[in-house]
């Protein structure tokens, strides 16, 4: 992520591990980051399949595949707000 003089990175504190359908291990960290303007978001075919922009105030646990990405999204919210 390219981020700007006036954004920071934010770490979640929150760890996933999980084993994925490529019969990898993997630990699954989360990161959050302030923006105020809509921007391109390029994803990696190999792990993600789409994103979409929602309000925050519009978001709920069937926007997201796994429990455990919503926990971290509330988790970010708090952070974030």
């Amino acid at each position: 992520i390219k981020l700007n003089q006036n954004q920071k990175l934010i770490v979640i504190d929150f760890q996933n591990n999980f084993h994925d359908k490529w019969d990898r291990d993997v630990v699954e960290k989360s990161y959050a980051v302030k923006i105020s303007d809509i921007i391109n978001v390029h994803l990696s075919a190999e792990e993600h399949d789409h994103y979409q922009w929602i309000d925050c105030n519009e978001v709920s646990a069937e926007n997201f595949k796994y429990a455990s990405n919503f926990e971290v999204f509330k988790l970010a919210w708090k952070k974030l707000c």
